[in-house]
């Protein structure tokens, strides 16, 4: 078994946001990763993560034709990664799962509730070994 720590910084998301919702979504996390060899070229990977969640826009209840007023919430993500690593050329791995995540968002408005938001994605990420 292996176990790296690892710093994830989205690059992707943030922009895609920015650009097609004049939002900011960003969230990044710091996750332990362990993994369990299966055979030669395969390993479960577990990876359960904290970080902080960075919000800038309107309300859950706008969309893009009726967009209300954007704020600033911010909170604490936790989140928790299952999935398969397969070994590349030059001991790369390609790794493919599903990630839990939960945040408790709060706002600097004090008319607007703490918002939570608990969901799942499927991610796909290479790792490089540099050392």
């Amino acid at each position: 078994m292996t176990i790296t720590l690892l710093f994830e910084l989205p690059v992707m998301r943030p922009l895609l946001f920015a650009l097609a919702f004049e939002m900011l979504q960003f969230e990044p996390q710091i996750s332990i990763e362990f993994n369990k060899n299966i055979n030669k070229k395969y390993s479960l990977v577990v990876a359960p993560g904290m970080g902080i969640s960075l919000h800038y826009g309107p309300d859950y209840k706008s969309d893009l034709d009726n967009r209300g007023k954007s704020f600033f919430a911010t909170g604490p993500l936790v989140s928790g990664l299952i999935g398969i690593s397969s070994k590349g050329k030059y001991d790369n791995n390609r790794i493919i799962g599903i990630r839990v995540f939960y945040t408790s968002l709060f706002s600097d408005k004090t008319s607007l509730s703490p918002g939570t938001v608990f969901g799942a994605t499927l991610e796909s990420y290479f790792q490089f070994k540099w050392i």
